[in-house]
C-alpha cells in the first residue's frame, strides 16, 4: 500500500495519493496496543503519512492544511 500510495505522489496524481493517506490515517488511528514496540511504530507511520499529506497540500497550494 505504502508503494502504491508513493507511486501515485510521484507521477503527480496527488488527489488520489491524497485520498490513499487520509484512509490510512482513519486505519492507523484506530488502533490502539500497550505494547510500546507498537505504540512507537504506529507513530511512525503516522509521521510519516502526515508529511506526505503535507506534500500533497503544497502541491495543490494549499498551504493552510500543511500548517
Amino acid at each position: 500500500m505504502k508503494e502504491a500510495r508513493n507511486s501515485l505522489l510521484e507521477k503527480g496524481e496527488v488527489d488520489e495519493a491524497l485520498e490513499k493517506y487520509g484512509y490510512v490515517g482513519m486505519i492507523i488511528a484506530c488502533f490502539n496496543s500497550e505494547e510500546e514496540d507498537d505504540r512507537l511504530e504506529f507513530l511512525r507511520l503516522g509521521i510519516g503519512i502526515v508529511m506526505n499529506s503535507a506534500i500533497c497540500f503544497s502541491k495543490k497550494r494549499k498551504f493552510m492544511q500543511v500548517g
